[in-house]
């Protein structure tokens, strides 16, 4: 949280930044603070189930390569992508997620779809 936290400085007050975050994680992304951090390990798998059904390529090569998509995919959740893509992307991410549904973090699987040409270009005996 302490990404988050410090963006949301940039643009709010402490006290501001404060309630904000109590409704991050009580409300909109229950379990993701909590030292189980269940929310954040069910999100995950709903994710790789969705990945599984829609992009069935991207998930066979991440299990050839055997290499678990929640590796990639946790930072992108945990810090609402602030810190895996460029700023005004993140922000636009950000305004989808508070005025829409925190469904908008499992719409990452685009990324997925954009850069699996990237991805898939690894076997497992190095670059193709």
């Amino acid at each position: 949280m302490n990404i988050l936290a410090a963006v949301i400085l940039i643009y709010m007050s402490e006290e501001q930044t404060f309630w904000l975050l109590e409704v991050l994680c009580d409300r909109l992304l229950p379990g993701y603070c909590s030292p189980t951090m269940h929310g954040t390990l069910l999100d995950q798998r709903i994710f790789e189930s969705l990945v599984t059904r829609c992009l069935p390529v991207i998930s066979d090569h991440f299990q050839v390569v055997d290499v678990q998509l929640s590796v990639a995919s946790l930072p992108w959740f945990l810090s609402l992508y602030i810190n895996s893509m460029p700023m005004v992307f993140a922000f636009r991410i950000a305004d989808c997620f508070f005025c829409m549904d925190p469904k908008v973090l499992f719409q990452s699987k685009a990324i997925l779809k954009i850069n699996g040409e990237n991805y898939c270009r690894y076997k497992t005996t190095g670059v193709s």
